[in-house]
């Protein structure tokens, strides 16, 4: 049988004196831990794609998921807050939902004629 190789690999350097005038360090760090197993440890992000049955269209493909590597990547992420246990007033209520279940269940005992 006739095979055609149609894989295409993407190789992007995230290091470099092209790559540094306009991909931040920052966003950088945050390729390497977002996408671990697509960057080498020379800082060489791979992308490999078989999809289509035209090599072209794989490279296409390709770059379009570099793209959006890129772009997922880039605005820093929000600074979240989290709360630390629950509120005052959660705890009322729970306590209080407590009371009302202990007197259903308080009520149920034996019938008496």
């Amino acid at each position: 049988m006739n095979k055609v190789n149609t894989k295409s690999t993407i190789t992007f350097p995230l290091t470099g004196p092209a790559t540094q005038l306009w991909l931040p360090d920052t966003v950088v760090q945050r390729m390497i831990k977002t996408y671990p197993s697509k960057v080498s440890k020379q800082l060489i992000f791979t992308q490999q794609t078989e999809i289509h049955r035209t090599q072209a269209k794989n490279k296409a493909e390709g770059l379009k998921i570099l793209l959006q590597a890129v772009r997922d990547v880039w605005e820093e992420p929000k600074e979240r807050n989290m709360r630390v246990g629950i509120g005052s007033v959660t705890k009322e209520r729970r306590k209080n939902d407590k009371r009302q279940r202990s007197s259903v269940k308080e009520n149920r005992g034996s019938f008496k004629f």
